[in-house]
């Protein structure tokens, strides 16, 4: 049995996403800045639904896997349902992770709570 899944491994070493939004409606951000691994997940909106979403992640495989996932898991998503992704359904999206590197989604989750937590901005709202 292997350590990583094949979903992870291809998600760690092509890394769709990885990239920022420059008119990103949301950005967030967690972990540590200037040391340690961190993650910003940018969101770019038409009213309440992702139409785009990408990720800059520092650390670890597994880190860059879960950004990459996380991106592609919001695209097409609104707001709410995005609010109610959890660690768990990332870790099963990349078909599991192991214990010790749980860290990952809990760093990608974190910065999705925080994209979602900033002030209402373009794309919020009615769209008539």
């Amino acid at each position: 049995m292997t350590r990583f899944s094949r979903i992870l491994v291809e998600r760690f070493q092509n890394a769709p996403y990885s990239c920022s939004i420059p008119d990103a409606d949301r950005v967030g951000a967690a972990g540590r800045s200037g040391g340690g691994p961190s993650m910003t997940i940018y969101l770019q909106l038409e009213c309440e639904d992702v139409i785009n979403a990408s990720f800059r992640a520092r650390g670890c495989g597994v880190t860059i896997a879960c950004g990459s996932m996380l991106a592609e898991m919001l695209i097409g998503r609104s707001l709410s349902a995005c609010r109610e992704l959890t660690i768990d359904d990332l870790i099963a999206a990349l078909d599991g992770i192991p214990a010790d590197k749980r860290h990952a989604p809990v760093l990608a989750i974190a910065a999705l709570h925080d994209a979602l937590a900033a002030d209402s901005g373009p794309g919020d709202g009615d769209c008539d």
